[in-house]
């Protein structure tokens, strides 16, 4: 039996570590964090990744995700990345996963990323950003739910 998913669905706080590829393979490791919050209409992502380069690189960004409707799978969401733009996507759960895909405001740069849940506190995350046919990166994470 699948349970129910923690991770957007409820608010908390997750801290995320995994590996960074860049366009040919080079690890970095990299750090990060959610905080996830609901207000009346949209579930709210804050999160940060910082590629653990020297010197570090950070990014932010601020998710605004239509609450899942009742009896529904999917949902659509956005966020204005610092360089990429206007992200728009869905967001599907299937079983054990979330799948995010999403493309930029233009068509530019395309993307998904998949979270599996472990149980109620853990998710395994793995992600690909495109330019066209070209992979501008890719990553692997674990987040941690370390607050309700």
């Amino acid at each position: 039996m699948v349970q129910a998913h923690t991770f957007l669905t409820q608010p908390g706080y997750w801290q995320a570590e995994g590996t960074f590829y860049d366009p040919r393979g080079q690890a970095l490791p990299i750090t990060g964090s959610a905080t996830v919050t609901h207000d009346e209409s949209h579930w709210l992502n804050h999160s940060e990744m910082t590629l653990q380069a020297n010197p570090p690189i950070s990014f932010r960004n601020r998710y605004e995700i239509e609450p899942m409707e009742q009896g529904l799978e999917s949902t659509i969401w956005e966020t204005e990345h610092e360089t990429l733009g206007l992200l728009i996507g869905t967001l599907v759960q299937i079983e054990d996963a979330l799948i995010l895909s999403y493309t930029a405001k233009g068509g530019h740069y395309s993307g998904t990323e998949t979270l599996r849940q472990i149980d109620a506190d853990h998710y395994q995350s793995w992600g690909v950003l495109w330019q066209g046919d070209q992979k501008i990166s890719s990553w692997q994470a674990r987040l941690t739910r370390t607050q309700s």
